[in-house]
Formats: C-alpha cells, sequence, structure tokens
C-alpha cells in the first residue's frame, strides 16, 4: 500500500523538519522507522519553548493595545490574528511534544500494519505503479516545497514594517535601531517562521498519512453481501482477505490503531477548530475593514491564514464525517453478509454490535459528523457579517 516513493518523500520532510527543530523524530532509512532520542527530544522541546515565548510577547503586545485603547487601529487587528496563530501553531505542535515516542510508534505500526496486508492479501497490487499512490505523492511534494515558500514570503513583511508591534525590533526606540539590531531581528524571525512552517508541515503529513490509509482500509473492510455476484471493484484485497477468522483480527487491530491515533490528537480537535474559526473571523473584517489602508503583502498574508485555516478545518471535519459514515455501512454490511453457516452468521452479528462506528472527536463531549462542515461555515458566515455591523459610519 506504501510506495517507495513515498517513503523518500516522507524521509526527506522528516529529515528537513529535524534539521530546523520542526520535529522530534529521526528517520531510519533503511528499516523505514521512525524514532526519537533524548537529543531530538531536547531540541523540539527548546523549539517549541521559542514559539511559546513568541506567543507570549503577542499576547502581551495585545493587552498592551487594549490597555491604550488602540483597538481600533489595523495594528492591533493584525496583532491579534498573529497571536492567534501563534497558539494554533503550539497547539499543532504539542501532540507530538507531550507524546512524540507514542507518535512514532504509532506510524511505524501503521506502516508494518499495511506492509502485512498488502503482501499477504494484495498480489496483484503495486504501490509503486498505482494511479492514486502517484498522485498522493505528488500532493506531499507539493505541500514539502509551498509550507518553507510560504514561510519565505511572510517573512517579507518584516523588511517592509520592522517597527510594527508583531516584531521584536519595535521594542527599540526608533533613534536607536541600527542595521544590526534590525539584520539580528530579522534572522530571528526568519528562522522562527521557517520553525514553524516546519511544525505544520510535520503535523500535516502525519495525519494526511494517517487519513488516507485508515479511508482505503475502510475500503477494504467493506463486505459483499453477495447482491452484486462479484467483487467490488474498488477492493484491492484477496476473498482470503474476508475469511471470517482473518478479517475479525485485522479489523481489531484496525480499531486498536484509530484508538491509539485519538490517544494522541484528540485534545486538540476542540481547541483547535475554536481558534481556526476566531482567526478566519478576525482575517475576514480585517479584510473589509481595513481594505484601503492594506498593500498587497498584508492582504496576502490575511487571505493566507484565512483561507488557508478554513480548508484546513473544512478538510479534517468533512474526512472526519465521511469516515463515520463509511464505518457505519461497513458494520452495516458485516451482518448483511453471508459467512458460510447460520452460526457464522450470528458470530459475525455480534461481532458488527460489539464494534463501534470510527469516529474522531474528543471523548462524549465533542463528536464530529457531517453536519459538523455545515455548522461550521455557518458560524463563520454568521460571524463575520454580524462583526462586519458593527462597523460604524
Amino acid at each position: 500500500m506504501l510506495s517507495r516513493r513515498y517513503f523518500r518523500i516522507f524521509g526527506f520532510q522528516i529529515s528537513w523538519s529535524h534539521i530546523l527543530m520542526g520535529t522530534p523524530f529521526c528517520w531510519n532509512r533503511k528499516e523505514r522507522r521512525l524514532f526519537v532520542t533524548k537529543f531530538s527530544q531536547i531540541k523540539y522541546t527548546i523549539a517549541v519553548s521559542f514559539l511559546i515565548g513568541y506567543g507570549l510577547f503577542l499576547v502581551g503586545q495585545v493587552i498592551r493595545f487594549k490597555m491604550m485603547g488602540k483597538t481600533t487601529d489595523f495594528y492591533f487587528y493584525f496583532l491579534y490574528a498573529l497571536a492567534v496563530c501563534a497558539v494554533i501553531d503550539t497547539l499543532a505542535a504539542s501532540p507530538f511534544l507531550l507524546k512524540s515516542k507514542q507518535a512514532a510508534a504509532l506510524i511505524t505500526e501503521l506502516w508494518n500494519f499495511l506492509d502485512e496486508i498488502c503482501c499477504d492479501y494484495m498480489p496483484t497490487f503495486d504501490p509503486n505503479v498505482s494511479c492514486d499512490s502517484w498522485i498522493f505523492d505528488i500532493f506531499l511534494t507539493g505541500i514539502g516545497a509551498l509550507f518553507p515558500l510560504f514561510g519565505l514570503i511572510i517573512s517579507c513583511h518584516y523588511l517592509l514594517f520592522p517597527h510594527w508591534p508583531v516584531y521584536l525590533s519595535s521594542l527599540v526606540d526608533p533613534e536607536d535601531l541600527t542595521i544590526d539590531i534590525l539584520l539580528a531581528s530579522g534572522l530571528i524571525y526568519f528562522y522562527g517562521l521557517q520553525m514553524i512552517w516546519a511544525f505544520l508541515l510535520n503535523v500535516c503529513v502525519v495525519l494526511l498519512t494517517i487519513g488516507r490509509y485508515c479511508w482505503l482500509l475502510a475500503d477494504e473492510f467493506y463486505c459483499d453481501d453477495g447482491s452484486q455476484g462479484k467483487k467490488i471493484l474498488y477492493q484491492k484485497t484477496t476473498s482470503a482477505f474476508h475469511q471470517m477468522d482473518t478479517y475479525r483480527l485485522y479489523y481489531r487491530q484496525f480499531e486498536i490503531l484509530h484508538v491509539n491515533v485519538l490517544q494522541v490528537f484528540s485534545f486538540i480537535i476542540v481547541p483547535g477548530q475554536a481558534l481556526i474559526l476566531n482567526l478566519a473571523l478576525f482575517c475576514n473584517f480585517s479584510l473589509v475593514r481595513y481594505s484601503e489602508l492594506m498593500n498587497v503583502t498584508n492582504a496576502f498574508i490575511l487571505l493566507l491564514w484565512s483561507i488557508g485555516g478554513s480548508f484546513a478545518a473544512f478538510l479534517g471535519l468533512h474526512y472526519c464525517g465521511s469516515m463515520y459514515n463509511k464505518s457505519v455501512k461497513v458494520l452495516r454490511s458485516i451482518g448483511n453478509k453471508n459467512w458460510g453457516s447460520s452460526h457464522n452468521n450470528k458470530l459475525m452479528k455480534k461481532f458488527a454490535k460489539s464494534c463501534k462506528p470510527i469516529s474522531y472527536g474528543y471523548g462524549r463531549m465533542y463528536v464530529i459528523r457531517k453536519i459538523s462542515v455545515f455548522k461550521f461555515f455557518l458560524s463563520l458566515i454568521r460571524g463575520t457579517f454580524r462583526a462586519l455591523l458593527t462597523i460604524k459610519g
């Protein structure tokens, strides 16, 4: 299920992120294995601490502007949006900070699980020539190139506006602002941005890998009820995979992998969605309210935050809701399939009832469904219009 091309791309992106301290993972190319060392964990902790420190600086600047009564300035809205971005980035980096070894073991176990199924039950499938694999690998290559490019473009904002309160150089009086201070502050900001985009690339690649292959596995677990009279076209596994004992073994392993995914990432779902919605609202309001004061650079950065964050939320919510619906159909198909005898049918119906649909969320407090996509964009549209209605004059 995994191409050699994918491992080359994944290994390069992890290695690049590791150099920038954007990941705690190390890559073993020969064994195709992720692992974490004490040194890599320390470097990652230092990088996240730097991000938290910059986030606190931005929050302090937001509070200072509010105390000075300058909350109607464009500076404040740009400052607030960047502070929210810093919080989102810290939240995205936190699973790999708190559960780095568990995350590395999870990805490695997923690869082994996929390789085992592919070797034993997919004799005619070659991931190296599969069209779907090509598309996915090209997409990973694309985001691997775009993320550092976005960091480079956004860092150009410093060259134009080094006096803005989002930069450390703004703490120095204009009379004392020398070339050395400007260069030092600019280099720190440029490196920090590349490190932050390495954080995001690391999280994005891992989540895309987990999401894509869990989706493909759910397709393979779907059971034909016999009404079609032939094998389902999109399935790649042989009929031996759908033997009762084999099927139950691999489906339980699939459920365990899903539980491990939730243990690593579930705690960021609710605050992440709330922060992305807040960021999109402020960016949309600023783009309309201060359109006359903006140049191309400012508008591009705000659009990138708004559209990028909203698209990421849409993609995540749509996937999670669709995955739940797919798993419901899979469990229903288990009970409808003829497993060879009435005794086997009863056993498999009990097995299906013992399984829960694959769902994403934080415990029972919040579970994502297909309706969650509609609710998110409805909140975004309503919030944007309500914010615009507050504009006077």
